[in-house]
């Protein structure tokens, strides 16, 4: 039996209540089965647990599908920071998280 990974996702804490999304991949034969979204959701979870209120993330302009899916899942578009700060290449979201498993301001 081989087995190979379907993906991954790598979350890095920032600072005191920021975290930041630097890997979220999903090998291409296991897209289109919802992966990226439980990754994330997995992601949102262990971020509350270690009392982080906000995630934040960049991606490229090049990964529509990427943009598409953090949008879907209530990320906003915000300033670039660090090394994307002036990249016209990247995308940098963020989204806020209350303890209960729900974006703030999202209605539930």
């Amino acid at each position: 039996m081989d087995e190979k990974a379907a993906g991954c996702v790598i979350l890095v804490s920032v600072g005191p209540d920021l975290g930041e999304v630097k890997r979220l991949f999903v090998d291409s034969d296991f897209r289109g089965r919802g992966l990226a979204r439980n990754l994330m959701a997995e992601v949102e979870k262990r971020a509350r647990e270690l009392e982080m209120s906000t995630i934040r993330l960049e991606t490229g302009t090049r990964q529509p599908e990427a943009i598409s899916l953090y949008e879907a899942l209530g990320y906003e578009p915000i300033p670039g920071f660090g090394r994307y700060r002036d990249s016209p290449l990247s995308r940098c979201f963020a989204k806020a998280l209350d303890s209960t498993g729900d974006a703030l301001g999202s209605g539930g």
